[in-house]
């Protein structure tokens, strides 16, 4: 019997599992989610599933997926127990070997230079007062300040030093202080 769009809605997570499966497939090498050729969505024009507005979404049986998700729970064949985060930080590479379960926290700490940062460097600003930089860091929620610099390159490597220290393999710094 076909399914019908009721009944994703009030599926149970293995049944929605199993009714995800036949109709999406994935590539774990590419990252590309396309529709089963004979799965229901199967007429479509467009085989590649999903639509790029800064993350991949998945439209099945109108109920929306982030690509990411259904990319690991294809793989993984169950859902992901948090968040997961794409490990380059490119919202649109769901290659599996991208993909990782996160705490909150973690995927946090993974994120890019905010776009009103005005030193271009995580945790650090520019102090007028003192006409120095100053950089700190955070780790859940509690701040460590890593004190002044006379130049925004020693801020950011004090920065990215202590970034390696406690966030270990989330952190994210320029590729310019990391030597």
């Amino acid at each position: 019997m076909p399914w019908k769009m009721t009944d994703l809605r009030t599926a149970t997570p293995v049944e929605e599992l199993a009714l995800l499966k036949s109709c999406v497939i994935y590539n774990c090498e590419t990252g590309k989610l396309h529709w089963h050729p004979s799965g229901p969505h199967r007429n479509r024009k467009k085989k590649e599933v999903g639509s790029f507005c800064f993350y991949v979404h998945c439209e099945v049986f109108s109920k929306s997926y982030p690509g990411h998700v259904l990319a690991w729970m294809l793989h993984h064949g169950d859902w992901p127990a948090g968040m997961i985060d794409h490990i380059d930080g490119n919202p649109l590479n769901n290659k599996i070997s991208n993909l990782r379960l996160v705490t909150a926290s973690q995927n946090s700490i993974n994120q890019k230079v905010r776009a009103d940062n005005k030193s271009g460097y995580k945790g650090v600003r520019w102090v007028a007062s003192r006409q120095r930089w100053s950089a700190a860091i955070r780790l859940n929620t509690k701040a460590t300040w890593l004190g002044y610099h006379d130049t925004l390159e020693d801020a950011a490597k004090a920065y990215a030093i202590a970034s390696a220290n406690l966030h270990g393999e989330f952190a994210r710094t320029s590729t310019l202080i990391t030597q």
